[in-house]
């Protein structure tokens, strides 16, 4: 992908904003919100919502899997599930197989990089991908954009969100200009996070459900990673085994 002309397209622009993190309660793990069953009903209708708009995407088939209106989110295994279904599905998409081959690499490391809504990335961060892409022959970038609905009164819009990513990705370039950025869907990128063999986590929501999801070798995260700052232990009892760097 030309570094200098990357372009970024809304995979829900014309939807609900696929903001899956906060729609499968991820901040119950770090910002005390609720789990009865969401935060509030403001939260559990906007999941509800978004997940008929999304019938055949991770979020709608995670819902249709749940048997019970109180019953709390989130449910750990039914997200593994709802991933693997969501495979299973699109196993015929020429996409997802292509990543599916780099997730069997265990010379391939996937990195999540959450920037736009939350600023330019953290310059510790990005030295932290580049001191470990040393050991690893492919390093590819999960990452990308969404419109934030409702919560453009507090976050930037989305030319904004762009903006923040292209200096991240742009800072990234300078120090590694071999890295492989990929701007493929959201469930796509947590479909390669359940298979890869390699992966190292940034901070929010995303990246949480990526360690939930992750059944590799080598799950790597850092001091920012959100339940590593507020301590939530009740997490790590979901995650089988990771290593803080």
């Amino acid at each position: 992908m030309d570094k200098d002309n990357i372009d970024f397209k809304i995979f829900d622009e014309s939807k609900e904003s696929y903001i899956i993190g906060d729609l499968l309660n991820m901040p119950y793990f770090f910002a005390n919100w609720n789990n009865k069953p969401h935060n509030n009903d403001y939260m559990y209708n906007l999941f509800k919502k978004t997940a008929f708009q999304y019938k055949n995407n991770i979020l709608g088939i995670y819902n249709n899997y749940r048997i019970d209106e109180n019953e709390p989110l989130p449910d750990v295994e039914k997200i593994k599930l709802s991933v693997d279904t969501y495979i299973e599905n699109n196993k015929t998409n020429n996409i997802l197989n292509n990543l599916m081959l780099c997730c069997n690499d265990s010379n391939t490391l996937f990195v999540h990089l959450r920037s736009g809504d939350k600023g330019i990335v953290e310059d510790y961060y990005i030295d932290t991908i580049i001191n470990l892409s040393v050991k690893y022959e492919k390093i590819i970038i999960l990452c990308g954009i969404h419109q934030n609905g409702e919560r453009s009164i507090s976050f930037p819009n989305v030319t904004e969100s762009i903006n923040n990513m292209k200096i991240s990705l742009s800072k990234l370039y300078l120090k590694n200009p071999n890295i492989i950025i990929d701007l493929n869907e959201p469930d796509i990128h947590l479909s390669v996070m359940r298979r890869c063999k390699n992966l190292l986590l940034h901070k929010g929501g995303y990246s949480l459900l990526g360690g939930l999801l992750f059944n590799g070798n080598n799950l790597f995260i850092t001091n920012i990673f959100n339940p590593i700052q507020t301590n939530n232990k009740e997490y790590f009892t979901y995650v089988k085994k990771y290593t803080i760097i």
